[in-house]
């Protein structure tokens, strides 16, 4: 008897406090008639004309009169009245003047959004025929293109948009080709060299995002030359890649300097 109790108590307290919510409705999405300032701006004058007025009514003696200059005579007496009345028609105005403004702006900024992400679902369409094409002349594979945006255009979202990525992500991969070129270039075949070879070839994979399925051989003896070989290109390839990533990123800064880097590797190995 007693849990049955608690149960039902519990239950008309969820249901009161449900019936205490409030729907709240913005500005921009009610009608002119739904807004309050629009009733505070008719019913103010209103009713401080109807004070006045009264006020006025109480402390003099009128008399009915139905002749013309009666009805100059009130007009003379409730100018006061009557122009506290005729403030409706501005503050009517200045209301009805703010909504469409609060609309219009509400419309730009949806629009704006609309545009924002439209952009942003494009620009991420283009990325992934970009690396497609990638995929095919290079002939290798990517774990995700969305990653990769992701990674390259880290500030990018449905909600903001900017063709032009962020630095970090190319210093950061400009770092590591740099580190396995170096690594690459000595050719030492001892162990302690293929694993630092090994760690900077994987580095430079998971930067680009690349699957390295097939790609890598564990063997000391095969680091010399397979460990980064594509067709036989090696780190340039990959130089290469990165130069096409800064370009579509809008870093020609960067992409000038995995040129060199290409460059670089390719007089390093003749």
């Amino acid at each position: 008897m007693t849990r049955k109790r608690e149960i039902t108590l519990r239950d008309i307290a969820r249901k009161s406090s449900s019936f205490r919510k409030v729907n709240y409705v913005p500005a921009r999405k009610k009608s002119l008639g739904q807004l309050r300032r629009f009733w505070v701006a008719i019913g103010t004058p209103i009713l401080v004309a109807s004070i006045v007025a009264s006020i006025i009514a109480y402390t003099s003696s009128f008399e009915f009169c139905g002749r013309y200059h009666c009805f100059n005579d009130a007009l003379t007496y409730f100018k006061v009245p009557l122009g506290i009345l005729a403030i409706i028609f501005p503050s009517v105005a200045l209301v009805v003047s703010h909504h469409r403004s609060v609309q219009t702006l509400a419309q730009i900024t949806q629009a704006e959004q609309n545009n924002t992400y439209n952009n942003y679902i494009k620009h991420q369409e283009e990325f992934r025929r970009r690396l497609q094409a990638i995929e095919s002349k290079y002939k290798l594979e990517f774990e995700s293109y969305d990653e990769l945006y992701a990674e390259v255009f880290s500030e990018n979202s449905p909600l903001r948009f900017s063709p032009q990525s962020g630095k970090s992500y190319f210093t950061t991969l400009k770092t590591d080709l740099e580190h396995a070129a170096n690594v690459f270039n000595r050719r030492i075949n001892n162990i302690n060299s293929s694993g630092m070879l090994y760690g900077a070839c994987h580095a430079v994979f998971d930067d680009l995002n690349i699957k390295t399925d097939g790609l890598l051989a564990r063997t000391p003896k095969s680091f010399e030359q397979p460990v980064l070989n594509i067709t036989n290109t090696g780190l340039q390839l990959y130089c290469s890649l990165a130069a096409e990533l800064a370009f579509f990123a809008g870093q020609p800064l960067y992409e000038v300097e995995f040129e060199k880097l290409r460059v670089y590797i390719s007089h390093r190995d003749t």
